[in-house]
């Protein structure tokens, strides 16, 4: 790599970063650059840093954007898991949820146990019999 061509190098290394959902693994290797080659950048460059580290938040809404793609077709093609994810995270509003709530209010009173003494029982069920 020609210290020229560094530059290039660099802008298309945040195009592969967005591209791949802020992977540096394979904008890397997109980019046919080392991870040392990376971090080294980063490290001594501080615009690349600040480009890096703003492709990080476009990286996120892309990747966001693709899995509600992905979501809206499974749910387009009947995916009962895919509707129910979808619900229970978007529908809380209309009262959709994944969790029971319970909402238990006033005095809770256990009653007292009752408590047989086995020795009167066996004396009671004696006098039966006879």
């Amino acid at each position: 790599m020609q210290r020229k061509d560094i530059p290039k190098i660099k802008k298309m290394f945040i195009e592969n970063f967005i591209n791949s959902f802020g992977n540096i693994s394979v904008a890397c290797e997109k980019t046919g650059i080392s991870r040392n080659v990376f971090y080294e950048w980063q490290k001594k460059d501080k615009k690349f840093a600040e480009e890096v580290e703003k492709a990080k938040e476009l990286a996120r809404e892309k990747g966001i954007d693709f899995a509600e793609n992905k979501l809206m077709a499974l749910i387009n093609e009947k995916h009962f898991g895919a509707i129910v994810f979808y619900l229970c995270n978007v529908g809380k509003i209309k009262g959709w949820s994944s969790i029971q709530r319970v909402d238990i209010s006033g005095k809770v009173e256990i009653p007292k146990p009752i408590i047989i003494e086995p020795a009167k029982f066996e004396k009671e069920g004696k006098d039966e019999q006879q």
